[in-house]
């Protein structure tokens, strides 16, 4: 297999998936978030089955059991021309990724709720809200937003993180942290995940209040000393300026038909990803001898 052969096609989809992204504050945020997660999965489905082939071309190269791996691979339509550099650097990001899992994985056990909590205020000067993941729809707040804001600005944080937590939007967020934990350049595509998902609580929090300036003004208020827990979504989470003139200023909508050239390409990426994983399990099915 040549390498740079094997890499072109990840560095178009890597392409095609930020630029259709682009687009991702002119949509709906229900549309963007889930057209941002749909290119986090084609991106990651796409560079798997690379480094699965470039570390069985690894294992070519070792005098024991290598030449059976070389023979399964041709066996496979594969031909495993890839340097023990380049294989070794594959089977890293391999190990890489699975690590990042755990952490990521273990991250949201720690914050998981399966029973209904209601709302949870810890005692923390800090100025936080968070919605925990997990069925319980629990929403965590410290002390200290409670004395920052009055009645109704408290009332729009709840909105929001109910949001969150009615819509499960801890499942998108895990989703989205696991294909970006397959390779560093998917991060800036995880970030406009998460900002759509703040939009999207943003929207919602403002139908609930009934008013998207009572929504700004304490997303600006809370956004000042505010943090947010990894691997759980808040109101003052990412992008507040941009999510502040969305709420005040929305932006003009795109067209029907500027949306559907976009699912188009977008499943066209998915096709062609599935017909690199084709091959690829082939490749695994024939190393394990099955």
């Amino acid at each position: 297999m040549n390498e740079l052969a094997s890499l072109a096609p990840l560095v178009v989809l890597a392409v095609a998936g930020f630029g259709v992204s682009s687009a991702h504050a002119q949509l709906r945020p229900q549309v963007a978030a889930r057209l941002c997660l749909a290119w986090l999965v084609i991106g990651a489905a796409a560079v798997l089955p690379v480094l699965i082939v470039f570390s069985a071309g690894l294992l070519g190269y070792q005098p024991v059991f290598g030449a059976g791996v070389h023979d399964a691979a041709h066996a496979a339509g594969f031909h495993l021309s890839s340097t023990p550099l380049a294989g070794g650097i594959a089977l890293a990001l391999l190990g890489g990724t699975a690590w990042r899992w755990v952490g990521l994985l273990r991250q949201r056990r720690a914050l998981w709720v399966t029973e209904s909590a209601g709302v949870l205020v810890v005692s923390s000067p800090e100025v936080y809200a968070f919605t925990n993941p997990g069925p319980g729809g629990a929403i965590t707040v410290s002390r200290g937003l409670v004395d920052l804001l009055d009645h109704d600005q408290l009332a729009a944080v709840l909105a929001h993180e109910t949001s969150h937590a009615r819509n499960r939007h801890d499942r998108l967020l895990i989703a989205g942290h696991l294909c970006a934990a397959v390779a560093p350049v998917f991060i800036p595509l995880l970030r406009r995940l998460e900002f759509s998902l703040e939009r999207w609580a943003d929207r919602d929090a403002a139908h609930r209040v009934g008013s998207s300036e009572q929504v700004a003004a304490t997303l600006a208020k809370v956004a000042v000393g505010g943090s947010v827990r990894s691997m759980a979504l808040g109101i003052g989470g990412v992008g507040v300026a941009a999510r502040l003139e969305a709420l005040l200023a929305p932006q003009r909508p795109l067209t029907p038909a500027g949306l559907g050239f976009l699912w188009g390409l977008t499943a066209s990426a998915a096709v062609l990803v599935l017909a690199q994983w084709q091959g690829s399990g082939e490749l695994l099915r024939v190393l394990c001898g099955r």
